[in-house]
């Protein structure tokens, strides 16, 4: 503000509220500093008024509110319009739709969104997106189509285009991917193996939410279906997840209570699907359905490949 620059404000106040409230900032602080990013925004033309529609949208990603969090990263794009300007946050905006639209169950759309940007990023020749995409939503996309090994070839390729040693944050996006192979495979034990090796940068993000989330309930999930933790253990982490407080936060916490006591599997279907996760909502009511063949068919219907297998990925397997 200072600066007296409102373009460079609204930029920074945007990373700013990221950082907030992922570290817990009251959601009325919060609140009025969002009103002043739009304030800011509108002063400084559609480019910011898009940028401060990405920073919404990525931080009701991180809540889990995937209907709203794509809403507002289509909303950017119609301010950025025909402009082939492709800048960081972006990128960030178009790599976090197209996994917002796996956790709808939006496969099919997911996957056609996930082509076209592919190809408008190399007829543009930026190889950063090409890679933020492959290594952030390539691998899903390509797990969602039955095919862990493109997958993980997709996580090698983004990995490779990227700048070496890899910034934390991307290290990161590709930790998640290997485990999610690792657990679509079949291989709970070496998710584990991975998340525990890997523990030490992870710690880095203690202090935001959502990876921090993510991380515990990936360690909780592979640990459980490995034999490798408890199931006090998995539910002691359940309790530790659950106190961050946000939607998506609730639903991991329920499955991971679901994993050490299958009777909690009707309440996780529950709060995922009151929430409007699709992908997790499914994995609980395989847990607990009598006929998981019309889990699976839906789950099909929506265009997964391999329903059971992907499925998986969320730490629980039919009964």
């Amino acid at each position: 503000m200072r600066s007296g620059d409102p373009a460079r404000a609204a930029r920074a106040l945007g990373v700013h509220l990221t950082y907030a409230q992922g570290a817990g900032a009251p959601p009325a602080r919060l609140a009025r500093l969002d009103l002043e990013l739009d304030r800011l925004a509108a002063l400084a033309g559609d480019e910011l008024v898009a940028w401060a529609h990405l920073s919404r949208g990525y931080r009701q990603f991180m809540d889990g509110d995937f209907h709203g969090a794509l809403a507002r990263f289509d909303r950017a794009e119609a301010f950025y319009g025909q402009s082939t300007a492709v800048r960081w946050e972006r990128t960030v905006g178009w790599t976090h739709s197209v996994y917002a639209l796996g956790h709808l169950g939006r496969h099919r759309e997911m996957t056609r969104r996930y082509d076209e940007l592919v190809h408008r990023f190399r007829d543009l020749g930026d190889r950063a997106a090409v890679a933020m995409l492959e290594v952030g939503a390539g691998y899903l996309v390509a797990l969602a189509a039955g095919d862990p090994a493109l997958a993980e070839a997709r996580l090698d390729r983004g990995a490779a285009l990227l700048p070496q040693p890899m910034p934390l944050a991307f290290q990161l996006v590709e930790l998640v991917g290997r485990v999610h192979v690792d657990l679509y495979r079949g291989r709970p034990g070496a998710a584990h193996a991975r998340l525990n090796a890997a523990w030490g940068m992870a710690r880095h993000h203690r202090w935001f939410t959502a990876p921090q989330t993510l991380l515990w309930h990936l360690w909780g999930a592979s640990g459980a279906r490995s034999g490798a933790v408890g199931r006090r253990a998995v539910a002691k982490v359940a309790a530790r997840i659950r106190r961050y407080g946000t939607p998506l936060a609730q639903v991991r916490a329920a499955s991971l209570e679901a994993m050490a006591d299958r009777r909690a599997a009707a309440s996780w279907e529950e709060v995922a699907a009151q929430h409007g996760i699709a992908d997790m909502a499914d994995a609980a009511a395989l847990a607990v359905a009598p006929d998981p063949a019309a889990v699976l068919q839906r789950a099909a219907d929506r265009g997964v490949a391999d329903p059971a297998r992907l499925l998986g990925i969320f730490g629980v397997t039919a009964p």
